[in-house]
């Protein structure tokens, strides 16, 4: 019996590649091209969320992308860029990923209670954690990022 179901479990092998034409190798066009140079954030342009990539030699994880963001516009941003985050009081950043794909961050001021922050100043932050979302090869809208514990979503292509 074990000798007919290997018999023909091998006739079925065989058949399986029956038909199907050998084709050239298919190009996938360049591969990366070493590591990234910073974390893209998102500033302000009147009040459109613009990226900008902030050059500090690596990706850096989610905490790192918010810390910079926080350090604000630099001399080497675009110029008529700005801010609507908070310059005092700011606390504890921090980022994680859930297991449904969606980041929760949690901006404290000093005392340690969540900051109270413009709704320019959460699209900032949610831009600049969906861009570093994407940078990790994460898929960003199938989850959310989550601001505080409120849901939120960058109004812009990222």
């Amino acid at each position: 019996m074990v000798k007919r179901l290997t018999a023909v479990l091998a006739a079925l092998a065989l058949l399986a590649g029956c038909g199907v034409r050998p084709t050239p190798p298919v190009g996938g066009g360049d591969g990366p091209r070493g590591v990234a140079e910073g974390p893209t954030l998102y500033f302000l342009q009147g009040n459109r969320p613009t990226p900008v990539v902030r050059k500090i030699g690596k990706l850096g994880d989610y905490t790192t992308a918010l810390r910079e963001l926080f350090n604000g516009i630099t001399e080497d941003d675009p110029a008529g860029l700005s801010s609507a985050l908070p310059t005092s009081g700011v606390g504890e950043l921090s980022a994680s990923v859930t297991e449904r794909n969606s980041v929760e961050v949690e901006v404290n001021g000093i005392g340690g209670s969540p900051l109270p922050m413009n709704s320019w100043a959460v699209n900032q932050i949610v831009c600049t954690i969906a861009a570093r979302h994407l940078a990790s090869g994460g898929i960003y809208g199938v989850g959310s990022v989550l601001v505080n514990g409120t849901s939120a979503r960058c109004p812009v292509s990222v």
